[in-house]
């Protein structure tokens, strides 16, 4: 416990160590995160350590600066001095006399993301990344999706790394841990803040993002993805950017781990994950590398619910991304609503109303990796929506890769979202959401310098929509659904705005399919170890998820309570809670409302701690009212309080 590890400006980071039964030098895994090794971490990523550990690695479990037992202070998530440690400590690592210079690094979610991160700076000792759920941009996969603000992350996200940030470290024989908790208690920054008052992608967001760096990255990348998961186009964003040795393998997954996710099938992904590690640290040919580039589920229908244990669909392969096959078919927006292969001959305008409540049906955005608030069927929120559907098909498509939206617009206000739903109509009318995206159209030619809209001017945009691999079945339709809002996912748009879209011979609104036509040769179905798909959602820490309306106020509310109990060891456990209400007023998309109280306790090994954060956003038409606090107890006696508000004025958002 608390290995110490020296970066650059002499701050120390502290880490786990894991080392086999062995005199010789073996290579060495890490995993680096912001979540605390000694409580929150322990027993889950600790437990993967020692499973490479038993089969001849060494493992470092590290916390990032400024938080767990690790020195300096955090201002921010994946900041440019948090990779820079991250190159430091692998450096350091490679000197032990335990080490035999090869080093691989891996992580789930935001260990991902620092495994891409810190490889983009190549650390010369660095030879394996096995990147899993991770975002590729922290401002357009996490925190403002087509430059729209998103609600959990900013405020659970931010209200829980608030506590989390603050909790101790574990205490030392020396009294450092107390030393290193004053400091974070004395420096660190909300992240909740930083979130709110970063609403373009400059500043910090430039730190952290993946664009523009993927093809400095020379460690062989192993990329794991999930079409449920928060992050699913981070594997085709940046694979084909990556040049050396690399794979990609996607499963029908939230955001979890795929050994435990729903929904299945689920595999033994550690299993993969060292037959990658073996051949690339150890020089072992396990065959890895001889298989296919690409492997994922491909999706097919089955009715919607909010939670699944299996996906309906099949795993395959293809040698190489993009699929060489690929033809991006144009579905045109035309008369009378219909999905279409040849554009629409007539000039014709059709209008819908950013109702800000609208999209609830589309499930929630889901960071904690709890497995809830996959999509309904589509059919309880469409009232106002703006609906294309195509015939019913004469045979079965495939859909593998990024669907585009082309569309001609007017809004009359000069903010306004457009938010585009694709999805699988079943014969007997059930609508299964296949995919979404968004854009706040004031980002529509940059996201660093938004523009507002010129009220009535028609504009021409282009929305992305989540990567995906779906088969849409004979006799089902395609069909896709545009409104104005996200709820609740994403802040709505300031305004109740008429948006027009236009088709004609002159303007050409399509949706953009990239259709995979089947090979010649049946594709290789990989060879998983399968475990047990078994629905578990009643062990799950979530105990409410609530949407319901308000009749005499006109306003909608999602409600969130989250229960965990962790033993860390015996005598030491780990307690979360947290509770978010966000509200929305369906007449006045400005008035929106939300609270998070999160509360980190942490029971032993020598003091009862406890960290309570409170985060509030109340939006009007120019700004966010903001409040943070933060009390710490220490065996039921106050050590500290602090409170923050802030007017952050929104820059068209």
């Amino acid at each position: 416990r608390n290995f110490l590890i020296p970066v650059r400006d002499g701050v120390e980071l502290a880490a786990d160590l894991y080392l086999p039964v062995t005199t010789e030098k073996v290579p060495t895994i890490i995993m680096y995160y912001p979540y605390r090794k000694d409580d929150s971490l322990s027993p889950d990523v600790g437990a993967r350590l020692r499973y490479f550990g038993e089969r001849g690695y060494a493992g470092v479990l590290l916390d990032a600066r400024g938080t767990g037992s690790s020195g300096g202070s955090t201002y921010f998530m994946n900041s440019a001095q948090e990779q820079q440690d991250g190159y430091d400590a692998i450096e350091y690592i490679a000197d032990q006399n335990w080490c035999d210079g090869n080093i691989g690094i891996t992580g789930v979610s935001y260990g991902g993301m620092t495994s891409l991160t810190v490889s983009t700076h190549a650390p010369p000792h660095l030879k394996a990344s096995i990147p899993i759920f991770s975002a590729y941009d922290r401002y357009l996969s996490s925190s403002y999706p087509g430059g729209n603000m998103r609600v959990i992350m900013t405020g659970l996200y931010g209200s829980m790394m608030l506590a989390s940030n603050s909790a101790p470290p574990y205490p030392d024989e020396k009294g450092r841990w107390l030393e290193v908790w004053n400091q974070h208690l004395k420096e660190n920054e909300p992240w909740f803040f930083m979130y709110l008052q970063n609403q373009v992608q400059t500043g910090p967001w430039t730190e952290n993002t993946l664009l523009n760096r993927i093809d400095k990255i020379n460690a062989s990348t192993f990329i794991f993805g999930g079409w449920h998961d928060v992050y699913p186009s981070t594997p085709f964003k940046i694979f084909d950017q990556i040049k050396s040795p690399k794979k990609m393998l996607i499963g029908p997954w939230t955001h979890g781990t795929p050994d435990v996710a729903m929904p299945g099938p689920r595999i033994d992904w550690m299993h993969e994950s060292l037959r990658w590690f073996d051949y690339w640290l150890k020089d072992i040919d396990t065959g890895i590398v001889d298989e296919p580039e690409l492997t994922f589920y491909a999706r097919k229908y089955e009715p919607p619910s909010s939670v699944k244990d299996i996906e309906a669909g099949y795993w395959r392969s293809e040698t190489k991304w993009p699929i060489e096959r690929t033809k991006c078919i144009n579905y045109y927006l035309n008369s009378n609503n219909k999905l279409e292969s040849t554009p629409c001959v007539s000039k014709e305008v059709d209008t819908f109303e950013n109702v800000p409540t609208t999209g609830w049906a589309s499930g929630t955005w889901d960071p904690l990796a709890l497995s809830w608030g996959l999509p309904l069927d589509q059919k309880y929120d469409e009232a106002d929506n703006l609906i294309y559907s195509s015939e019913k098909l004469d045979s079965e498509i495939e859909v593998t890769g990024i669907p585009k939206l082309k569309i001609y617009f007017s809004s009359d206000q000069e903010i306004s979202t457009i938010v585009t739903r694709l999805c699988d109509v079943s014969p007997d009318g059930t609508v299964n959401l296949v995919t979404k995206g968004l854009i706040n159209c004031t980002h529509r030619n940059s996201h660093s310098k938004p523009e507002k809209l010129e009220k009535g001017k028609i504009y021409e945009i282009e929305i992305e929509l989540d990567a995906t691999s779906y088969v849409f079945d004979k006799d089902h339709q395609i069909r896709i659904y545009l409104s104005g809002s996200d709820f609740p996912n994403v802040w709505p748009s300031p305004f109740k705005s008429n948006i027009n879209i236009y088709k004609s011979p002159d303007q050409k609104s399509s949706l953009i399919l990239p259709v995979i036509p089947k090979a010649d040769t049946e594709a290789l179905i990989p060879d998983f170890i399968k475990l047990e798909d078994k629905l578990c959602f009643e062990d799950s820490p979530l105990k409410k998820y609530e949407i319901t309306r308000d009749m005499l106020n006109n306003e909608i509310t999602l409600n969130l309570d989250y229960e965990s109990e962790r033993e860390v060891t015996k005598g030491y456990t780990v307690y979360n809670f947290g509770d978010m209400t966000y509200t929305v007023s369906i007449s006045d998309p400005s008035d929106a409302y939300l609270t998070v109280e999160w509360k980190y306790i942490l029971d032993g090994p020598i003091n009862l701690t406890e960290m309570t954060s409170i985060c509030t956003i109340k939006s009007t038409q120019t700004e966010f009212n903001t409040n943070a606090s933060l009390t710490v107890k220490e065996n039921e006696i106050y050590k500290m309080s602090k409170n923050w508000t802030k007017k952050i004025p929104r820059n068209l958002v």
